[in-house]
């Protein structure tokens, strides 16, 4: 289940706020977008690390089901 935050998070990246139901293209296709915007905004400044919207990012790619 998503927390109140990571429906925040997938809401403004124009996704789905919830996995139930989706078949397995739409699930590819949140996890492209998460892991495209962590690529692209969640590295921290030293690029050694995530950032805190990395880590967001992080989770909600892990919470996608198999």
């Amino acid at each position: 289940m998503l927390d109140d935050g990571q429906k925040r998070r997938l809401a403004s990246l124009g996704l789905p706020q919830s996995f139930d139901g989706l078949d397995d293209d739409a699930l590819v296709r949140i996890e492209e977008t998460l892991s495209t915007e962590l690529q692209r905004h969640g590295i921290n400044a030293k690029g050694d690390g995530l950032n805190e919207h990395g880590k967001a990012c992080l989770r909600l790619i892990e919470a996608i089901p198999d």
